[in-house]
Protein backbone atom coordinates (compact mmCIF):
# COMPACT_ATOMS: atom_id res chain seq x y z
CA UNK A 1 0.00 0.00 0.00
CA UNK A 2 1.11 3.59 -0.56
CA UNK A 3 2.88 5.40 2.23
CA UNK A 4 0.27 7.73 3.85
CA UNK A 5 2.85 10.54 4.02
CA UNK A 6 2.93 10.52 0.20
CA UNK A 7 -0.41 12.30 0.01
CA UNK A 8 1.31 15.64 0.66
CA UNK A 9 3.10 15.11 -2.65
CA UNK A 10 -0.18 15.75 -4.45
CA UNK A 11 -0.52 19.38 -3.41
CA UNK A 12 0.24 20.32 -7.02
CA UNK A 13 -3.25 19.03 -7.82
CA UNK A 14 -4.88 22.03 -6.18
CA UNK A 15 -5.35 23.13 -9.81
CA UNK A 16 -6.03 20.96 -12.83
CA UNK A 17 -2.94 19.71 -14.64
CA UNK A 18 -2.92 18.54 -18.26
CA UNK A 19 0.35 16.63 -17.94
CA UNK A 20 2.24 14.93 -15.10
CA UNK A 21 5.75 13.49 -15.48
CA UNK A 22 6.83 11.04 -12.80
CA UNK A 23 9.31 8.30 -12.12
CA UNK A 24 7.92 4.79 -12.07
CA UNK A 25 9.95 3.55 -9.08
CA UNK A 26 10.03 5.82 -6.02
CA UNK A 27 10.26 5.28 -2.27
CA UNK A 28 6.87 5.12 -0.57
CA UNK A 29 4.71 4.99 -3.69
CA UNK A 30 5.28 3.51 -7.14
CA UNK A 31 4.19 5.07 -10.42
CA UNK A 32 0.99 3.05 -10.71
CA UNK A 33 -0.04 4.12 -7.20
CA UNK A 34 0.71 7.74 -8.16
CA UNK A 35 -1.49 7.33 -11.23
CA UNK A 36 -4.35 5.85 -9.19
CA UNK A 37 -4.09 8.66 -6.63
CA UNK A 38 -4.15 11.31 -9.37
CA UNK A 39 -7.12 9.56 -10.98
CA UNK A 40 -8.96 9.56 -7.62
CA UNK A 41 -8.31 13.26 -7.00
CA UNK A 42 -9.44 14.16 -10.52
CA UNK A 43 -12.60 12.10 -10.11
CA UNK A 44 -13.38 13.82 -6.79
CA UNK A 45 -12.89 17.25 -8.38
CA UNK A 46 -14.71 16.32 -11.59
CA UNK A 47 -11.60 16.97 -13.69
CA UNK A 48 -10.42 15.09 -16.75
CA UNK A 49 -7.36 13.09 -15.68
CA UNK A 50 -4.03 14.42 -16.95
CA UNK A 51 -1.81 12.50 -19.31
CA UNK A 52 0.87 10.86 -17.16
CA UNK A 53 4.36 10.21 -18.47
CA UNK A 54 6.22 7.50 -16.54
CA UNK A 55 10.01 7.50 -16.71
CA UNK A 56 11.84 4.31 -15.80
CA UNK A 57 15.18 2.61 -16.16
CA UNK A 58 13.52 -0.80 -15.93
CA UNK A 59 10.98 -2.77 -17.92
CA UNK A 60 7.58 -1.36 -16.92
CA UNK A 61 5.16 -3.70 -15.13
CA UNK A 62 2.14 -5.05 -16.99
CA UNK A 63 -0.29 -2.58 -15.34
CA UNK A 64 1.72 0.37 -16.62
CA UNK A 65 1.99 -1.14 -20.10
CA UNK A 66 -1.80 -1.56 -20.15
CA UNK A 67 -2.26 2.07 -19.05
CA UNK A 68 0.10 3.21 -21.82
CA UNK A 69 -1.88 1.22 -24.37
CA UNK A 70 -5.00 3.12 -23.26
CA UNK A 71 -3.27 6.30 -24.50
CA UNK A 72 -3.80 8.05 -21.15
CA UNK A 73 -0.17 7.50 -20.24
CA UNK A 74 3.23 7.19 -21.86
CA UNK A 75 6.34 5.31 -20.76
CA UNK A 76 9.83 6.62 -21.44
CA UNK A 77 12.88 4.48 -20.77
CA UNK A 78 15.81 6.24 -19.08
CA UNK A 79 17.97 7.91 -19.93
CA UNK A 80 15.31 10.17 -21.43
CA UNK A 81 16.61 12.50 -24.10
CA UNK A 82 15.35 16.03 -24.57
CA UNK A 83 13.92 15.28 -28.01
CA UNK A 84 12.19 12.14 -26.75
CA UNK A 85 10.52 14.09 -23.92
CA UNK A 86 9.63 16.98 -26.22
CA UNK A 87 8.00 14.57 -28.69
CA UNK A 88 5.75 13.09 -25.99
CA UNK A 89 4.86 16.48 -24.51
CA UNK A 90 3.93 17.97 -27.89
CA UNK A 91 1.81 14.91 -28.73
CA UNK A 92 -0.11 15.37 -25.50
CA UNK A 93 -0.17 19.16 -25.46
CA UNK A 94 0.07 20.42 -29.05
CA UNK A 95 1.36 23.95 -29.33
CA UNK A 96 -1.27 26.38 -30.46
CA UNK A 97 -0.30 29.26 -32.73
CA UNK A 98 0.31 32.55 -30.95
CA UNK A 99 -2.55 34.98 -31.18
Amino acid sequence: PPDPSCSRRFRFLSAHQALVITDLHMPGMDGEQVYRQIEKICHEKNWAPPHVVFCTGFAPPRGIVELAESQRTSVLIKPVGTQQLLTVVTQVMPLSPAT
